[in-house]
C-alpha cells in the first residue's frame, strides 16, 4: 500500500515572512498548493484536477490540514482518499471531510463533509440547507433530504436538542 502523505499549516509561532516583511516566494503555501504538491509526490496526474476541484470546494477558503492516501501502488489506477480537517469562521468552525477519487473508466468520486453546528437540526434545515427537499427520517432521528440525485444531506440531532451534525455527500464525475 502506498504511503500516507500529510500537510498542515506552519506550526504556531512559525509564521513565514510575507507581505511587506517578505516576498512572494516566502508566502506560505495554502491548502490548495499543498494538495497539488501531494498529488505530484504520489504521481497522480489522471484525476488530479478533479480531486483538486473537489478538495478546494471542501476547503472553502478556510484553514485546512489533510492526508492523501492512494489505495494502491499507482494513484492513476487505484482510488485515492483525501482526509481533511478544516475550519471556516462562518459555516462550521470544525469540519471533517473525505474526498475519494476513482480513476476507473474516467474520473469519478464523492466527498462527504461532517460539520457540528451549534443550532438545532430543524433550524439548519430551514436556513443553511433550505434548498434540500424531500425530508424524511432515516430511522428514528436522522433526517435525510436531497438537493438532487447525487447530493444528499443527513441531519443528526445531538441529545441536547440544541446542536446538530450535518453529513453532506455528493457524487461527481
Amino acid at each position: 500500500m502506498a504511503a500516507l502523505l500529510a500537510a498542515s499549516a506552519p506550526a504556531f509561532g512559525q509564521q513565514p515572512a510575507t507581505g511587506v516583511s517578505g516576498g512572494m516566494s516566502t508566502a506560505p503555501a495554502g491548502p490548495a498548493d499543498q494538495l497539488a504538491a501531494a498529488f505530484a509526490q504520489i504521481g497522480m496526474t489522471r484525476c488530479a484536477s478533479m480531486a483538486q476541484r473537489a478538495a478546494n470546494f471542501v476547503f472553502e477558503d478556510g484553514e485546512a490540514a489533510f492526508t492523501v492516501q492512494p489505495l494502491g501502488p499507482d494513484a492513476n489506477v487505484w482510488p485515492t482518499v483525501i482526509t481533511i480537517e478544516s475550519a471556516h469562521a462562518d459555516n462550521g468552525p470544525v469540519r471533517f471531510s473525505t474526498v475519494t477519487i476513482s480513476p476507473g473508466q474516467g474520473c469519478a468520486g464523492f466527498y462527504e463533509q461532517v460539520i457540528v453546528w451549534p443550532t438545532s437540526c430543524d433550524d439548519l434545515a430551514r436556513t443553511v440547507f433550505a434548498s434540500f427537499t424531500g425530508t424524511r427520517l432515516l430511522l428514528n432521528a436522522v433526517q435525510v433530504s436531497e438537493l438532487n440525485a447525487g447530493l444528499q444531506l443527513y441531519l443528526m440531532p445531538h441529545p441536547d436538542g440544541r446542536s446538530c451534525t450535518s453529513i453532506k455527500r455528493e457524487l461527481f464525475r
